[in-house]
C-alpha cells in the first residue's frame, strides 16, 4: 500500500479527507524519523497566504525537514528558517499569488518530518497565527491535525 500512496496522492493532489492514520510499527530504518501531516479545513474558502506557529519538546526530536503539498490545490512553497529546527519553536509561511481555489473539506498543507535527538515522547502541536483568503482578505480556518504525539525506542 506504501508504494501505491505517493501515486494516490499525486492523483488527487493535497485534498485528503481525513488524516493518515500514524504507522502500528516502524522499521529499524525509520525508527529515528517521524512524518506529521498539516492539515486545514477552511470551510469552502480559498487560500492567498498562511503563517502557522510549531512547537514541540525539541529534547526528544528536531526537524529534519518540512515538505511541500503538491501545488494542485495550493501553489506557494512553504518558507521558514532551518536554524530554529532545533529550538522546538518555528515559523512556516507561505504565500499563492494567485490565490487557491475555494473547496471543501480538509487539504494537506506540509509535512514536517521530525528526527530523533533523545529517548522519551516528542508532543507537537501547530497553530494558525495568520490566514488570508484567495483575494487577500484575513480568513479563518482550521488547523484538523494541530496536535501530535509519538513515542521514540
Amino acid at each position: 500500500m506504501r508504494a501505491i500512496l505517493p501515486l494516490l496522492v499525486m492523483g488527487t493532489g493535497c485534498m485528503v479527507a481525513a488524516p493518515e492514520p500514524p504507522p502500528t510499527s516502524r522499521s529499524s530504518a525509520d525508527a529515528a524519523r517521524t512524518e506529521w501531516r498539516i492539515h486545514i479545513d477552511t470551510k469552502d474558502r480559498g487560500i492567498g497566504a498562511y503563517t502557522i506557529s510549531i512547537r514541540w519538546n525539541a529534547d526528544v526530536a528536531a526537524i529534519a525537514e518540512i515538505v511541500p503539498c503538491s501545488p494542485r490545490y495550493f501553489k506557494g512553497t512553504p518558507e521558514y528558517d532551518p536554524a530554529s529546527f532545533t529550538m522546538g519553536q518555528t515559523r512556516v509561511a507561505s504565500l499563492d499569488v494567485f490565490g487557491s481555489k475555494p473547496k471543501s473539506g480538509p487539504w494537506h498543507l506540509f509535512t514536517v518530518i521530525f528526527r530523533r535527538s533523545g529517548p522519551g515522547t516528542l508532543v507537537a502541536n501547530a497553530q494558525i497565527e495568520k490566514l488570508y483568503d484567495d483575494e487577500n482578505k484575513p480568513s479563518t480556518g482550521r488547523l484538523i491535525d494541530a496536535e501530535f504525539r509519538t513515542t521514540f525506542p
